[in-house]
């Protein structure tokens, strides 16, 4: 992994000069100090936001400082103890040759007084508290260029960087380039920021910062066996990985057009917390994947496993089924990984490295077996989807979120990640994680009246729908849609089930508050011989209300129904179903929801009746989940 994310680094610092690009980096800047050429203090001035500047680089900041550009308590030694300025000092004491910082000299020794003392006396009316942070670096009056972006000085940087360099050299060779070129020590990596539970100031990938961690008379990092070019390269490469994108600008649920920010290699998953009021804090990324290809190839079908684009979707399929090689013949390799934070510390979840053409290959069964056909409420057609990895993740989300089932989520939504990118079967466990929160059929309130959600919505259809074939040991294949050749006791069970459900509706004309649906899902999907052995003699009344009434059409329509689905159940209700058969009871239930509302919408009588706003409903609920 190390390997890859080096070569990574590499190849987006090959515009850069293989000495200047481990010496010399692009930094943060905020402040310039600008004096006089007798070292005399002149002002400050507040920089623009996301200012940066090539200065020194250095791997941490522990015991050390950036020539000529650091933060206020080394170059200022403004509130807090003189240590760090010293370290300031000593780097800045290494450079007394250079006959252009002559100015900087003066301002700290024999022009102190009208130096370093004016300006502490003036930092803070100068320079606002929220400014005070950021990096400070030297100005002559009169002049654009700053002292430590002078030609001399980087040159200077660079010669002092290969010297220490050329000194350290041993015979240790570097694990990754296999070569003795540069040095293996003990020294920081590098800090890799954005990591998703890390610390502001960055995380480490590898740090060996006690001495337990070494072994066979090894310091600190020289146990990792890395080169400083080849650190310098992988730190460079994560943290692009973890930052680079672009903005986009969408509207939020109020019409607002608002921009935000979306990134190239990277996906976060969110454990949702409650805000804290007081502070305002948006919730944080819990896990995050990161990928990318050896030779940067284009990944698009991640997106539109991610966003569910149905186009681009559609296309990668038609493109399949003629076997047009084009999508899934490449030389490239696919690299994944799942990181997540653990204080100062980078977790390493997951690793993943496979051709494009068996990656692209992957997205393309992936999208075949998360497919799944439903009856549109609201276009009132029967259309196909491919739900994404987010929305199918979130089915097991509650209205009231805990620690666990928010956790729960994150899980979920890697694995589902992987089982896209590697094929691999997601566990058994998320089945019974959907199916669990599909027995909590939420009421919510629609036009005054209350309603219910549907428990088997297209998502968690088509979950359900991957869990049990990926999952499928010489079993029935489960199908898109209603599969009439599937005599699966619990499939069936699950369809007559969806049929007593819309025979009461019938009955009761749609004014059904807590009816069959909302009392008996859950137990009809486990218990089915004790469920509907109390189910059935209901639906003989319900068929005798229809039949006494004058909707006859409504009693012949439901009574076929329901003789053709029971006479699939060749040897009766089952007395308890497995985990995998209450998969097949909710395929079959959602199946048969949706051919039913399908043949209503052809029927104009059966659509009046059966056709209600509870249904419509369906759709905003998964927006919602």
């Amino acid at each position: 992994m190390i390997k890859a994310l080096s070569e990574y680094g590499k190849r987006i610092r090959a515009g850069q000069a293989e000495g200047e690009g481990d010496a010399i980096a692009e930094i943060p800047l905020g402040i310039d100090l600008l004096i006089k050429p007798d070292g005399s203090f002149n002002s400050f001035l507040v920089l623009p936001d996301n200012k940066t500047t090539r200065g020194e680089a250095i791997t941490a900041k522990k015991g050390k400082a950036r020539l000529l550009l650091d933060r206020a308590e080394e170059v200022l030694s403004y509130n807090m103890p003189p240590k760090k300025h010293q370290y300031f000092l000593k780097k800045l004491s290494e450079y007394k040759k250079l006959s252009l910082l002559k100015p900087v000299f003066l301002f700290y020794y024999d022009n102190k007084t009208k130096g370093l003392d004016a300006a502490l006396q003036v930092f803070e009316k100068q320079v606002d508290k929220k400014f005070r942070e950021k990096n400070i670096a030297f100005r002559l009056v009169g002049e654009t260029e700053r002292l430590h972006e002078k030609k001399a000085v980087i040159d200077a940087v660079i010669d002092h960087y290969e010297k220490e360099q050329q000194s350290a050299i041993s015979n240790k060779r570097c694990s990754i380039c296999g070569k003795t070129t540069f040095p293996v020590i003990d020294e920081p990596h590098g800090m890799i920021k954005r990591v998703p539970q890390g610390q502001p100031t960055g995380s480490a990938l590898v740090s060996y910062n006690e001495k337990a961690f070494e072994s066979y008379g090894l310091t600190g990092n020289e146990n990792s066996s890395i080169c400083t070019n080849c650190a310098h390269n992988y730190v460079e490469g994560l943290n692009a990985l973890l930052s680079d994108g672009h903005k986009k600008t969408v509207k939020d649920k109020n019409g607002k057009e608002k921009d935000i920010w979306v990134y190239k290699n990277r996906r976060d998953f969110y454990r949702a917390e409650k805000k804290d009021k007081k502070k305002k804090n948006e919730n944080m990324p819990d896990t995050t994947i990161l990928y990318w290809t050896r030779e940067n190839s284009q990944t698009d079908e991640i997106d539109w496993a991610d966003e569910s684009d149905e186009g681009e979707i559609g296309k990668l399929l038609d493109s399949a089924a003629v076997g047009n090689e084009a999508y899934v013949e490449d030389s490239d390799v696919f690299y994944s990984c799942t990181i997540s934070g653990a204080g100062g510390r980078i977790a390493i979840r997951d690793w993943l490295e496979i051709s494009l053409k068996e990656y692209r290959q992957n997205i393309t069964k992936w999208f075949k077996d998360i497919e799944i056909r439903g009856f549109d409420f609201t276009e009132k057609t029967e259309k196909t989807y491919h739900p994404s990895i987010r929305s199918l993740a979130k089915t097991v989300k509650r209205e009231e979120p805990t620690s666990t089932s928010d956790m729960l989520q994150v899980r979920i939504s890697t694995y589902l990640w992987m089982a896209a990118v590697k094929h691999t079967r997601p566990p058994l466990w998320i089945l019974h994680a959907v199916l669990k929160q599909s027995r909590y059929i939420e009421y919510f309130e629609s036009g005054g009246e209350k309603k219910t959600k549907e428990p088997i919505t297209k998502e968690r259809a088509a979950l359900i729908r991957l869990i049990l074939n990926r999952n499928n040991q010489g079993g029935i294949f489960m199908s898109t849609k209603l599969d009439q050749s599937n005599k699966v006791p619990a499939y069936v069970c699950g369809q007559i089930f969806s049929v007593l459900v819309d025979l009461q509706k019938a009955a009761h004309e749609g004014n059904v508050n807590a009816g069959i649906r909302e009392r008996f899902f859950s137990f009809a999907a486990t218990m089915p011989a004790t469920a509907f052995g109390r189910l059935m003699p209901l639906s003989q009344k319900h068929l005798s209300k229809l039949k006494n009434s004058d909707k006859l059409y409504l009693y012949s329509f439901f009574d076929k129904e329901l003789r053709e689905v029971c006479a699939d159940l060749k040897h009766g209700f089952p007395h308890l179903l497995t985990l995998e058969e209450q998969g097949q009871f909710a395929l079959g239930y959602y199946h048969k929801k949706h051919e039913t509302s399908n043949r209503v919408q052809d029927n104009e009588k059966l659509h009046d009746v059966l056709e209600t706003k509870e249904e419509e409903a369906d759709g905003s609920n998964n927006e919602s989940l």
